[in-house]
C-alpha cells in the first residue's frame, strides 16, 4: 500500500526530474553526472507492516543533447572512468557540434545528434561490461564505447566491435601521428579494433608533509622518485616506511591500493621478473615463482607489517579510498596519473586542491623493484574508442572519433583529467608542454608496460584479484594461494595458460 509520504517523495522526485529535462541548454563537463543524496521511505504490507529507511545515492544523468529531429543520424556513446574523466565523452559533443557547423557551412543536409547513454563513475567495471554485453546481445550497442584496450581481443571474438583500418586510412593527418607503440594496444590478428584516447602512468603518490614528520629533509623527499629509478630504494623499503609511519603514529596506514580489480595488483608481479604473455604463442603465463612474491607482499602488508587494512578491497572509490588518501590517513597511494586531476576538481573532504596545493602535499613515483638495483615498474591503461557491430553509421560515427582526436581536444581531456597525449601534435601544444606535472611523468613512459590482449585477459585478472583477497584477508597463506591461483587459472583458461617455475 503506497502512504500519502512515499507519494509525495516520489512526486517531489518527478518535479527534480521535470526541472532537469526543462533545463534547456546542454549541460557543461561539470554537470553531466549529478548526484543527489536522499532518503526514501518504502513501507510494504507483509505480515507485519514495517518502515525501512534506506540512504541510496539516485545517479541523474541527463541527456546533454536536444531531443533528435526527423533526419538527423544519432550517433550513441558510453564511457567508462572517473568524475574527472568525463571529457571521454564530452568531447564527442564537441565534435559533433564542430562537425554540424562544418557540415551547414558546406550546406550538407547532416546533422549529427551524439547522446551520451552512459558514463559509468562508480567503478563498476563489471556492471559496465555486462550492460555492453547485453545491448550487442539485443543489437542496440553505443556506436561508441569508450574503455580500456585490453577489451578488444575478448570482443573482437564475440563479434561485438568491427576493424576500424578503412576508416583509420581515411583520416592520415589525425592518426598519422600516433605514438608508435601505442598502435600494439589497439591491434588483434593484424587489424586494428580501436584508437588511442588517452594513455596514462601507473604511479605511487606519496605524503611529502608525512614523511618530513618522520625527520626526512626536504632533499631526501626530492629526491626519492630518482632513487626508485635507480633501484636504491625497494618494495622491503617501502614497506619498511610505511611500517614506521604506522608505529609512530604518523599516519594510521601506510600504503593503500586499490579496491577494485586492475593492474596494479600486478606491479610486484612484474618486479619479482614476471611475464603475462608469452610473445611468441599469445597465450597468457603464470610465473610461479614471481606470483609467489607478489602474494607474500599483499600478505605482508595486510597480515605481517599490518600496513594496509585487509579489508581494503570492499571500501569505496569515494566514500573509502580518496577520502583517507586526502586526509593523510595513508603514507603511500597506489595511484594513477589521473588522480593528480582528480583532486584538484573533486571535494573527498579537504576541498579541491590547486596544482601548487597539490605539489606541495603529494610526490610521485614508478613502483619500485623487487630487489636492489633493479628497475622500477609501471603499467599503462590507455583507453580507446571502439566502434560496436550494432552502429548503424560507423563512418559518421568514426567521423565524430576522428574529430574529437583534434590536437586541442586530446589537451583538453590530458589536462583536465591528468591523462598523456598519445599523439604527436599534441604534445606540441603549448599548454601541455608547459603543464609541469604532465612534463614531469611522461618520462616514466620509458619504464611502463601494457597488459596483455587476449580474449581471456579479465578472467585472468579476475582469478588474481580474488586470490589476492583471500590472501589479505588472511583467510590463505601465500603458499595456499599459489596452488589455489594455479588451480583455478588452469581451470578457467585451460590451453591458453602457459605455467613457468
Amino acid at each position: 500500500m503506497l502512504t500519502r509520504r512515499w507519494i509525495a517523495s516520489f512526486v517531489a522526485l518527478v518535479a527534480i526530474l521535470s526541472l532537469l529535462a526543462a533545463c534547456g541548454p546542454t549541460p557543461t563537463p561539470e554537470v553531466i553526472e549529478k548526484v543527489v543524496k536522499e532518503t526514501v521511505v518504502v513501507e510494504k504490507e507483509v505480515e507485519v507492516t514495517k518502515v525501512v529507511e534506506v540512504e541510496k545515492e539516485v545517479v541523474i544523468t541527463p541527456t546533454p543533447v536536444p531531443v533528435a529531429r526527423p533526419g538527423d543520424i544519432v550517433i550513441k556513446a558510453m564511457g567508462y572512468g572517473g568524475p574527472s574523466d568525463v571529457t571521454r565523452v564530452t568531447n564527442l559533443q564537441e565534435a559533433a557540434g564542430r562537425l554540424n557547423k562544418k557540415f551547414k557551412k558546406e550546406e550538407k543536409d547532416i546533422h549529427i545528434v551524439l547522446e551520451v547513454s552512459e558514463f559509468e563513475t562508480a567503478g563498476d567495471q563489471d556492471g559496465f561490461r555486462q550492460r555492453f554485453v547485453l545491448a550487442c546481445k539485443a543489437g542496440t550497442a553505443p556506436c561508441i564505447r569508450t574503455f580500456s584496450y585490453t577489451e578488444i581481443p575478448e570482443w573482437v571474438e564475440a563479434g561485438y566491435i568491427i576493424s576500424l583500418d578503412e576508416y583509420i586510412e581515411q583520416y592520415p593527418d589525425v592518426f598519422g601521428d600516433t605514438i608508435p607503440a601505442l598502435w600494439d594496444a589497439v591491434t588483434w590478428k593484424g587489424k586494428r579494433y580501436g584508437v588511442l584516447q588517452d594513455t596514462e602512468v601507473r604511479v605511487i603518490f606519496y605524503r611529502k608533509d608525512k614523511l618530513k614528520e618522520l625527520g626526512w629533509s626536504d632533499a631526501e623527499i626530492e629526491a626519492l622518485p630518482q632513487k626508485v629509478i635507480d633501484g636504491e630504494f625497494t618494495l622491503d623499503d617501502l614497506v619498511a616506511v610505511a611500517k614506521e609511519s604506522v608505529e609512530k603514529g604518523v599516519t594510521k596506514w601506510g600504503i593503500y591500493h586499490r579496491p577494485s580489480k586492475g593492474n596494479t595488483f600486478l606491479h610486484p608481479y612484474l618486479a619479482y621478473g614476471g611475464t603475462l604473455q608469452n610473445p611468441d604463442t599469445g597465450k597468457l603465463v603464470l610465473d610461479e615463482s614471481a606470483a609467489l612474491g607478489n602474494l607474500e607482499f599483499h600478505y605482508n602488508i595486510c597480515q605481517e607489517a599490518k600496513v594496509t587494512p585487509p579489508e581494503i578491497t570492499s571500501y569505496g572509490w569515494r566514500d573509502g579510498i580518496h577520502p583517507a588518501v586526502v586526509m593523510g590517513d595513508t603514507l603511500f597511494w597506489f595511484g594513477g596519473t589521473w588522480h593528480w586531476a582528480e583532486y584538484q576538481r573533486v571535494d573527498y573532504g579537504q576541498g579541491t586542491w590547486t596544482a601548487d596545493d597539490m605539489k606541495e602535499l603529494f610526490g610521485v613515483m614508478l613502483y619500485p623493484a623487487a630487489e636492489k638495483g633493479g628497475k622500477p615498474v609501471s603499467s599503462s591503461n590507455p583507453y580507446v574508442y571502439m566502434i560496436s557491430s550494432s552502429c548503424q553509421n560507423p563512418d559518421i560515427a568514426f567521423q565524430v572519433i576522428a574529430e574529437a582526436s583534434s590536437p586541442d581536444l586530446v589537451v583538453k581531456h590530458a589536462l583536465k583529467s591528468g591523462h598523456l597525449a598519445w599523439r604527436k601534435a599534441a604534445l606540441e601544444v603549448d599548454e601541455y608542454k608547459a603543464d609541469e606535472f604532465t612534463s614531469s611523468v611522461t618520462p616514466y613512459l620509458e619504464y611502463t608496460s601494457f597488459m596483455p590482449a587476449h580474449p581471456m585477459w579479465n578472467d585472468y585478472l579476475t582469478t588474481w584479484y580474488n586470490t589476492i583477497q583471500g590472501v589479505e584477508l588472511g583467510e590463505m597463506t601465500p603458499e595456499e594461494a599459489l596452488d589455489f591461483l594455479k588451480s583455478e587459472l588452469q581451470a578457467t583458461i585451460g590451453d591458453e595458460l602457459e605455467v613457468v617455475p
